[in-house]
């Protein structure tokens, strides 16, 4: 009887907090929308006055500014988001909720402000998350994950309109090891989102749930059906190359972005974008109506397609280099349409019918999608969700699973991954962070704890152990070293000495501290 009341506020617990994302989001939403439409309407400006250009650089200079003291005061409202709330929800960082979820919507807001080429939906579920950390009496750390997971979940389901992609999306991206319990939180969470989400359409009249619309797709014959099993295998690798790409410019970048400070990085990253924009429109933002909507219609050039897919990958890997707030959620999808519609002209080339261009290139972004983010499930549940489970839905399954069939022969990372890791190569590579040394009193509280849970953040990285109680040890292969009394770690971090302090504080006690 008792496990079954536990059970029931638990569910209930999460199906409110759901509710109470999904205004937050689809407020944060609008915030947005808003700044992507001011953009754009600065954008015409500037075209007509080289006064006001100075003026628009001299704000940015002010963005820069602001953005360097928000992500200083709050890391967790940067880059990677969904990398990010991953490790909030696995409890690998601490955090401040409240803190968290309102810099993350100043930050973002400032982002769309700029025109920046990414997503709104990492922030959001960084934000869910944030919501869903917030501490009751009764939280037990098997709760407080629940909660951060059916936070993400439904802050997915806000910002998308897809609530049973947002459970296998919380699944495959979110969570290490899912826990049947867990699924359940998300799907209630999930559940309180979307009837908010439809609550407040209702109310205001909008028609804004799904983030993309695949209604219209053309009807293909099954006889035809042979061409998905192509799809499969160019999704993968165009997949593939999109994330090496990205990893590649972000390196390339990075040699030059972080031997200059952040306000710097971050003021010429948006300026840069900024001024291509003003020659090619269609960069700023995510782009995924604009873009999207000309794909489908078969409304471009090549040209335009080779033009617009080359600057969407630079400066999606420039944003993220720079560790703007933003998604990759988004850019993906968009550039998967791209490359979609590459294809598409070489299969109209060889004698297919222009008229199935629609299904066609919704197809390659589902398998596209499924490769880049390594999230199969999520992949064809999402688009079927978003096609309002148009019959033609059948042939994603088809293409993603050939493309699942390729990823288990070829070794790589997802995207979200290779953002992360390759960003911190990066600074490790240009010396980006200053050296510290811990040792690890006997008696601290984090004693057989592991490493990998402890020093799991953007801002430190772990170099290596020396264990003084087996010497001249040095331990390079330190993911699931456990810590012993004696240890020395050696960490490269970017907080400054007070706040990383604060950070230290928070996790461990009897410790020694050298810095430089």
């Amino acid at each position: 009887m008792r496990q079954g009341l536990a059970t029931f506020l638990r569910m209930t617990t999460a199906f409110f907090l759901g509710i109470v994302i999904g205004v937050v989001i689809y407020g944060f939403k609008w915030v947005t929308l808003f700044a992507t439409v001011w953009n754009l309407t600065v954008l015409e400006t500037m075209k007509d006055s080289w006064l006001f250009v100075m003026l628009v650089i001299v704000l940015l200079l002010g963005i820069a500014i602001i953005l360097d003291k928000l992500l200083y005061e709050e890391p967790n409202a940067g880059g990677s988001s969904i990398s990010r709330a991953s490790t909030l929800i696995e409890q690998k960082i601490p955090i401040h909720p409240l803190k968290s979820a309102l810099f993350t919507m100043i930050s973002t807001f400032f982002v769309f402000l700029t025109g920046t080429p990414l997503g709104i939906e990492g922030p959001s579920i960084m934000i869910g998350t944030s919501i869903g950390a917030i501490k009751t009496k009764s939280s037990s750390p098997d709760s407080e994950q629940d909660l951060r997971s059916s936070g993400a979940g439904s802050a997915f389901t806000a910002v998308t309109g897809s609530p049973i992609a947002s459970i296998f999306f919380v699944i495959e991206e979110m969570l290490e090891k899912p826990k049947m319990k867990t699924v359940w939180m998300v799907l209630f969470g999930s559940l309180g989102a979307f009837i908010s989400l439809l609550g407040l359409e209702r109310i205001l009249n909008q028609q804004t749930t799904t983030f993309f619309h695949f209604e219209d797709l053309a009807i293909i014959p099954f006889s035809f059906s042979w061409i998905f099993l192509i799809i499969g295998v160019l999704g993968f690798f165009a997949g593939y190359l999109f994330n090496l790409q990205v990893t590649l410019f972000n390196r390339f970048f990075a040699i030059y972005l972080y031997r200059i400070t952040r306000k710097a990085r971050f003021f010429f990253t948006l300026l840069a974008i900024l001024l291509v924009g003003l020659v090619y429109i269609d960069l700023l933002g995510s782009g995924h109506h604009p873009i999207i909507d000309q794909l489908f219609q078969h409304d471009y050039t090549l040209s335009y397609i080779a033009i617009i897919l080359l600057l969407k990958i630079v400066f999606i890997a420039l944003a993220n280099a720079a560790d703007l707030p933003g998604g990759m959620f988004v850019p993906v999808l968009v550039v998967g349409g791209l490359y979609g519609a590459l294809f598409n002209e070489l299969f109209i080339l060889l004698g297919m019918n222009a008229f199935y261009t629609s299904t066609l290139i919704y197809v390659f972004m589902g398998t596209f999608f499924a490769t880049s983010m390594k999230a199969p499930l999520t992949a064809i549940v999402f688009f079927i969700e978003a096609s309002y489970f148009n019959p033609q839905s059948i042939y994603i399954i088809l293409s993603v699973m050939i493309a699942f069939g390729l990823s288990k022969r070829i070794h790589y990372e997802s995207i979200n991954d290779l953002v992360i890791d390759s960003n911190k190569a990066q600074k490790l590579y240009n010396n980006a962070y200053t050296q510290v040394r811990l040792r690890i009193d006997s008696k601290s509280r984090i004693i057989g704890m592991a490493v990998k849970d402890l020093f799991n953040s953007d801002a430190i990285i772990v170099k290596g152990i020396i264990h003084t109680h087996t010497p001249n040890h040095t331990d390079l292969n330190i993911k699931d070293w456990r810590i012993i009394g004696g240890d020395e770690i050696t960490l490269l971090c970017k907080l400054k000495p007070k706040i990383l302090k604060k950070s230290l504080n928070q996790v461990m006690d009897h410790y020694e501290l050298e810095i430089g």
